[in-house]
């Protein structure tokens, strides 16, 4: 054979080589593992003297969150379905919504004010706006105001004149106008949160604006506004029966009695919520997304039970963890389902939901004893759940999954880290506490007496957030944290620390400034730790010498994932790095070897089995086979 011949033969075959490579070395889609939407709000509403069912659909599309319109016949659960402002777009976030008195439905998708109009059965205005609505309200003469997150910008919608104007700023550095009422004198109130309480009086002609608490009295907590039926507003300055009820008039606050003040039921409600009065006197019972069952009770008094259909990309994946029989658990979010994954037969088990969790989740998870073990959002309640008994929702006598402590608001009301410690029995929760707090605590949980010892932010590091946590080989806890206040909280700190603590004591033995939020932490082979900052830059810390050994921008790889899971170490004491648009392997010198572009963004994860790392994109299950 001649070289010539010789030489392309072999080029033939390196290319052979390289396509099989290629091919094997790419990330493979597994599927869906919760195909509902999450509902969004639910009103019954009347189209031509006929009932229908107005309820908001919430999936993703690209990585990114989608809202659609169900029209749903509660007499044959015929389904129309209205995108906007096309199918193939995500449109952001929806939480409030108001049913008016002029056949319209008005909302906020992400940060455009949009208006649907029942009888044309099409979205008929939108205008772009500086945040999401978190109240709504109708006045007498018809106008539509509303308060948007995260400013606290009072708008103005005139269904006549079609003119949709800014009023002004209903509080300066609260962030949660989540109550609005407007009175026939041209004046609208507003109860805010939440880290300081706040109730307050806008002019909507003028944009005066007069605050209506006690300067001195305000606290963690919200205002409240109320409909009178005898058609004035109410309110009180603090969201409960002990805080006085208001007459709001003319801009002024006057003390009542509460006993002869009864309210009316709102035209507006907030995320999940249902109005359930037709016009028409009929009484909406229930729709469930997720069993796709809807029922009503006529204005004869007569029930209807359907079923509906509609088009959904599932419930978008939060985190995923190997359990000790070889399957993948997660959670989902909006809605909360928890799901397994089976890798021997291809197949998904979607378990459902806990009432109690609802749209919430498990923001990581682990196992323990053949048992999956995770806190959960909103309420820091943590659970156990036994792969091998029936689920029951969490509800029952004998409940699975079983709850197993549930803490304060003070505490944990935003779980980050589900940590297994080396003695295999302590599990560490850690994360955010609640709305209108700073800072986070951390619960060490002992599953095998079932006792916890709770740590408050104050005890731990005031101010921080524990949002990723290791243990070192020499049983050191290393602890990255964030100084963000989610649940509109003012800031305490400036720059997130790397910091080491004794799990025996629960000290803090020393702190390392880094500066941006520390998303993820793993331990390298040299035990040295990588960490990847929630802007994306990579560094390494030797805790020995507690010094920053090394810092890189990794942003060209792509954007974190959820806290606490874009790092990832496999049983040979290789690491990982997992972002939105790559996987790499990242060596103990903190040398980064990109493995693969991903076809599509990752968002959470992460879990090795087998030589394969399992990640989600969006609502999709993925997996990806590593060298070997």
């Amino acid at each position: 054979m001649n070289s010539k011949l010789t030489k392309v033969l072999l080029l033939v075959l390196g290319l052979l080589a390289m396509t099989f490579i290629s091919q094997a070395a790419q990330p493979q889609l597994l599927g869906t593992p919760v195909k509902v939407s999450e509902n969004r709000g639910r009103m019954a509403v009347d189209i031509d003297g006929k009932p229908f069912i107005a309820a908001f659909a919430y999936d993703h599309y690209k990585n990114g969150s989608r809202n659609s319109l169900l029209l749903i016949n509660p007499l044959n659960g015929e389904t129309t379905q209205y995108w906007y402002p096309k199918k193939d777009a995500a449109n952001g976030d929806l939480f409030h919504m108001l049913r008016a008195n002029n056949g319209c439905l008005y909302l906020t998708l992400g940060n455009e004010f949009v208006e649907f109009n029942l009888n044309q059965r099409a979205w008929t205005f939108h205008a772009p706006i500086d945040g999401m609505a978190m109240s709504f309200t109708q006045a007498p003469d018809g106008k539509v105001y509303f308060g948007t997150y995260p400013k606290s910008t009072l708008w103005e919608f005139d269904p006549a004149t079609r003119e949709l104007r800014e009023v002004g700023r209903l509080d300066d550095t609260e962030k949660y106008p989540s109550f609005l009422g407007a009175d026939k004198f041209g004046w609208v109130y507003a109860g805010i949160g939440t880290a300081r309480n706040n109730l307050v009086a806008m002019n909507a002609q003028t944009g005066e604006r007069v605050q209506l608490a006690d300067e001195a009295t305000r606290n963690v907590g919200s205002g409240v506004v109320y409909l009178g039926q005898d058609g004035n507003i109410y309110g009180r300055a603090f969201g409960s029966s002990k805080s006085p009820l208001l007459l709001l008039q003319n801009g002024k606050a006057t003390p009542v009695d509460a006993a002869n003040v009864h309210f009316n039921v709102r035209n507006d409600i907030h995320f999940q919520s249902v109005l359930t009065d037709f016009p028409n006197g009929a009484k909406l019972l229930g729709v469930d997304l997720g069993s796709k069952r809807a029922s009503f009770i006529d204005k004869d008094g007569k029930r209807h039970d359907v079923t509906f259909d509609y088009q959904t990309n599932g419930a978008m994946i939060s985190s995923l963890t190997l359990g000790n029989d070889g399957n993948i658990y997660g959670s989902t979010n909006h809605p909360m389902h928890l799901w397994k994954y089976d890798p021997m037969k291809s197949t998904f088990t979607d378990y459902g939901g806990i009432p109690e969790v609802g749209g919430g989740n498990f923001p990581n998870l682990v196992a323990w004893n053949n048992k999956i073990v995770g806190a959960t959002y909103p309420h820091g309640t943590a659970y156990i759940f036994d792969p091998s008994l029936p689920w029951t929702n969490g509800i029952g006598d004998n409940p699975n999954p079983k709850q197993i402590g549930d803490y304060t608001d003070d505490v944990l009301a935003r779980p980050r880290v589900a940590l297994l410690l080396n003695d295999g029995h302590t599990a560490i929760f850690s994360g955010f506490s609640g709305y209108g707090r700073t800072g986070g605590g951390m619960v060490f949980y002992d599953l095998q007496t079932n006792t916890a010892k709770v740590l408050s932010s104050e005890e731990l590091l005031p101010g921080h957030s524990t949002i990723a946590l290791r243990q070192l080989p020499n049983g050191l806890l290393a602890g990255g944290t964030s100084i963000e206040a989610p649940g509109g909280g003012h800031l305490l700190a400036t720059k997130s620390v790397i910091y080491l603590m004794d799990p025996k004591t629960q000290k803090v033995l020393s702190q390392t400034e880094i500066g941006s939020d520390i998303y993820s932490l793993e331990v390298l082979s040299n035990g040295y730790v990588v960490g990847v900052t929630r802007d994306s830059h990579l560094f390494i810390f030797d805790p020995n010498t507690k010094k920053v050994l090394l810092n890189k921008d990794v942003k060209s790889s792509g954007g974190t994932l959820n806290a606490g899971q874009s790092l990832i170490r496999d049983k040979q004491g290789n690491v990982y790095l997992v972002l939105y648009s790559s996987i790499s392997e990242v060596a103990p010198d903190g040398k980064i070897t990109k493995l693969t572009d991903l076809p599509e963004g990752a968002t959470s994860g992460t879990t090795i089995l087998n030589g394969e790392l399992y990640y989600a994109s969006s609502s999709f299950l993925w997996k990806y086979a590593l060298p070997k």
